[in-house]
């Protein structure tokens, strides 16, 4: 069960990104696209627009699609499209700083609100909201299922510090874990 725990962990993380992100790119919608646009006219300029962006939508592959859509329709230039890509991998280890900092009590509280907003309103604005932070709720509940089955690695360091004597195998497993779940921000938290 402890294995089932663990990928449950894993679905409610991956599925509270992708609604977090869906509703806030509703929300924002077109003015979103425009600020992108209109913010990445120097290389430097695009990478702190990707990282906020990122940051807020808690997916880089988002950014990066929309980034991609934006240089195939003439919005962007390649050069202003790789100083976004480069802030979306930025911002993704915003996730990493978030569950440091330990916020399992206010996740549950913007899951219950967020789940409110969207029985209770009747504005579709209002709604989006609420399955904004019902996402980020669920986000934070399946990071907090994994840590249970996955304590008795304290007592078996050794099962770390494999990945500290080979790199190599250690970007792999990275690489392998990012693949298969299709999110660096679940991987970074399951580590």
């Amino acid at each position: 069960t402890s294995v089932l725990q663990i990928f449950a962990g894993i679905g409610l993380l991956i599925y509270g990104i992708i609604i977090m992100g869906e509703a806030l790119q509703a929300i924002a919608g077109d003015r979103l696209r425009k600020l992108i646009g209109s913010l990445t006219s120097t290389p430097f300029k695009g990478l702190l627009v990707g990282t906020a962006v990122t940051s807020i939508l808690q997916s880089s592959s988002a950014t990066t699609v929309m980034v991609v859509s934006f240089v195939d329709a003439g919005f962007m230039t390649l050069t202003q499209a790789v100083g976004v890509i480069l802030g979306a991998n930025i911002g993704t280890t915003v996730t990493a700083q978030l569950i440091a900092f330990k916020i399992n009590d206010l996740a549950s509280i913007c899951a219950i609100v967020g789940a409110a907003l969207c029985i209770l309103s009747r504005k579709k604005r209002n709604k989006q909201i609420g399955v904004g932070l019902v996402g980020f709720g669920l986000l934070f509940i399946g990071m907090e299922m994994m840590q249970e089955p996955l304590a008795f690695l304290k007592s078996r360091p050794d099962l770390i510090t494999v990945f500290g004597d080979h790199l190599a195998l250690a970007f792999l497993s990275g690489l392998l874990i990012t693949l298969l779940v299709q999110s660096s921000s679940a991987t970074v938290g399951l580590t």
